[in-house]
């Protein structure tokens, strides 16, 4: 390997860290967030607005893998050798950091779906409070008498 392709190497292994960085730290801000969904008191704006800050985060931290997806995709094509057996001490570094990559990826995904469900969970019980709360409106307006109205006529005077 000459310099550049050593310092290509380099780059490819840095990047991959910082990807792998990345992708433990989207786990652990979704294990965190499962953990806060199982004690949320009803009717807590506090706890949606910290919702709202957590998707945002999440939203920017897939944005830099993305990122760093294409640096190491651009790296890829020039550093690594293709063959099994041509692979070096630095390239199985890659190989076994994208490794760990993709079981980090692997979790957060099984920690999404738990949280979708959750989510459902949490939507559907909204949903049928809010039906409750609609029948108790609608059965206080159908026994509410209304105000009586006065009889009286109006005359339409031609000028």
């Amino acid at each position: 390997m000459n310099g550049s392709e050593n310092n290509s190497m380099e780059e490819l292994l840095q990047y991959t860290g910082q990807k792998k960085q990345l992708a433990s730290e989207l786990l652990e801000i979704t294990k965190e967030k499962i953990s806060d969904l199982e004690s949320i008191p009803e009717n807590n704006t506090e706890y949606m607005e910290n919702f709202h800050r957590f998707l945002d985060k999440r939203q920017s931290i897939i944005e830099e893998i993305n990122h760093i997806d294409n640096m190491i995709n651009n790296l890829k094509d020039t550093v690594l050798p293709n063959p099994v057996e041509d692979r070096e001490k630095p390239a199985n570094e890659v190989f076994q950091l994208e490794e760990q990559i993709r079981n980090l990826f692997t979790e957060t995904f099984t920690m999404d779906r738990e949280l979708r469900e959750h989510l459902l969970k949490i939507k559907s019980t909204t949903l049928e409070h809010l039906q409750t709360v609609r029948a108790g409106k609608k059965s206080v307006s159908t026994y509410t008498k209304l105000p009586r109205q006065v009889q009286g006529f109006f005359v339409d005077k031609k000028k």
